[in-house]
């Protein structure tokens, strides 16, 4: 049999039964089970981010049960059903699709209105902006008998609804965003990297000065500078911090496996044999890119042909591809990939090849002299 919605919905109400259900979900309330909601986000962010897809409906699973829990919960207290919950998200999807429900109706479907993309974000945008105002009219009027009427003049600000919750980069975005939507913010980027120079030059004077708060407070600017860059440069603060945290994980992980290759302590070790090993790790997983183009060979434009082909293979598989060349070639290999330095003498071996030497005192070329079969070094 398939289990339904409906299926999950009994079984939340079951786990939350006082006389038979789970007494750890029985001592759940809707704020001791926010970590976990958290933890649910992010393990989907990295399914998805890792491509890890045959697992993703398990965590889907597992996130929509953070939304069935939470419903159970307000249930209980008598504030919604998880029904109300679905009717109000469609509700206002049919809302916030004009264009493709021109009257807010299922029965409108087929009858959409050809907008534009930048059309389409703008009423989306527009009709937003009018939810938050009526929410803040609901607002206003249950506490209108608190206030004063000074205060129940001061209009209400365009920021008033974006979450203090949120994570901070994702809040800075959206400040940043929302203040731009009423002409609040810098038109081009030159303006934007000029700022960012001018929060750097404060932090500067800031740690000159010494003053930790002073400090602290001109890091947080230079953050939030940053997330402005991000921002005109219409990419997400988020995904770029989690891409480049990858990065560094990946790197750092080579980093400790050169150092046990090598038998070094990475704690007793100075800075620059640390960032030898860090510009190797680099070098190692670094997308493949063009090979160098050799500058003392005499041979074959063949040759030289090959060695500029864009190739993602490791260098031994290129090195195959040259025994067509004729016997007694000399052949010069420039490359930036130091992990397949160790399959070359083999592949000699395997292929009656000689090595004549393997220069590495250049990080950035890597030079590798190898005799074909035929004639007698010089």
């Amino acid at each position: 049999m398939s289990y339904q919605l409906d299926d999950l919905l009994r079984l939340m109400m079951q786990l939350r039964d006082p006389a038979h259900g789970c007494p750890w979900d029985r001592q759940q309330n809707l704020a001791s089970i926010v970590p976990h909601t958290l933890d649910e986000v992010y393990e989907v962010i990295d399914t998805i981010e890792r491509k890890d897809y045959p697992h993703l409906q398990d965590e889907l699973g597992d996130l929509l049960f953070q939304v069935v829990f939470y419903a159970q919960i307000c249930a209980e207290q008598g504030r919604f059903q998880f029904a109300d919950i679905i009717d109000g998200l469609v509700a206002k999807l049919l809302r916030r699709h004009p264009h493709v429900y021109p009257d807010g109706s299922f029965a409108s479907f087929g009858s959409s209105v050809d907008l534009s993309e930048a059309e389409i974000k703008q009423s989306w945008e527009r009709i937003k902006a009018e939810e938050r105002a009526l929410k803040e009219a609901g607002k206003k009027a249950e506490q209108e008998a608190e206030k004063t009427s000074l205060q129940s003049s001061i209009p209400g600000s365009i920021l008033d609804d974006l979450l203090t919750a949120m994570p901070a980069l994702m809040r800075a975005h959206k400040l940043q965003k929302r203040a731009a939507s009423v002409g609040f913010d810098w038109r081009q980027i030159e303006p934007v990297l000029d700022n960012l120079d001018a929060e750097m030059l404060e932090l500067r004077q800031a740690l000159a000065g010494g003053d930790k708060a002073e400090i602290a407070d001109e890091l947080g600017d230079l953050l939030f500078s940053c997330v402005n860059l991000v921002r005109h440069l219409k990419q997400d603060s988020e995904q770029l911090l989690r891409q480049s945290n990858q990065k560094f994980e990946q790197r750092f992980r080579r980093v400790e496996q050169l150092a046990a290759m090598q038998r070094l302590v990475m704690a007793d070790s100075d800075e620059a044999s640390l960032d030898r090993l860090w510009q190797q790790a680099k070098h190692e997983l670094r997308e493949p890119k063009k090979l160098h183009q050799p500058q003392e060979l005499r041979q074959s434009q063949e040759l030289i042909d090959t060695l500029g082909l864009v190739c993602p293979l490791p260098l031994i598989r290129l090195l195959q591809r040259l025994e067509s060349l004729p016997p007694g070639s000399e052949v010069c290999l420039l490359a930036d990939d130091p992990s397949t330095l160790d399959d070359i003498p083999d592949w000699c071996l395997q292929t009656g090849h000689q090595l004549l030497s393997i220069d590495t005192s250049d990080p950035q070329a890597f030079k590798i002299r190898v005799l074909k079969p035929g004639r007698t070094p010089a």
